[in-house]
């Protein structure tokens, strides 16, 4: 085996640390793109969300309505078109009447206690 100078070490050392830093380098550009790459597809994402947020509010609102309208128009159809007079009671009408006391019917008495 040959001796390995002081010269030689440095040298393997910095080719080391050259290619150490080469691959941090390297793996941080693949994580910013990767990274980028997330951030894109979490925005389309958010908008397709969003884009079936409102067409499922619009149907909603769409059939809350069409209910409403064939509700309305099935008992604008089913009800008589001339509805039976309402039978209300006749209200009572009291008049005042004179009072008039009865004096008690007068016996006719034969003398007799």
């Amino acid at each position: 085996m040959t001796d390995i100078n002081r010269e030689e070490v440095h040298a393997r050392l910095e080719a080391s640390e050259a290619r150490v830093a080469t691959a941090v380098t390297d793996m941080r550009a693949d994580l910013k793109a990767g990274l980028s790459e997330i951030r894109t597809d979490m925005e389309k994402m958010r908008a397709d969300i969003h884009q079936m947020f409102s067409a499922q509010t619009k149907w909603i609102v769409i059939i809350v309505f069409g209910a409403l309208a064939t509700a309305g128009t099935t008992w604008g159809f089913l009800k008589p078109s001339n509805p039976a007079p309402s039978m209300q009671s006749v209200p009572f009408v009291i008049y005042a009447q004179p009072y008039h006391p009865q004096t008690p019917p007068v016996v006719a008495s034969d003398g007799r206690p």
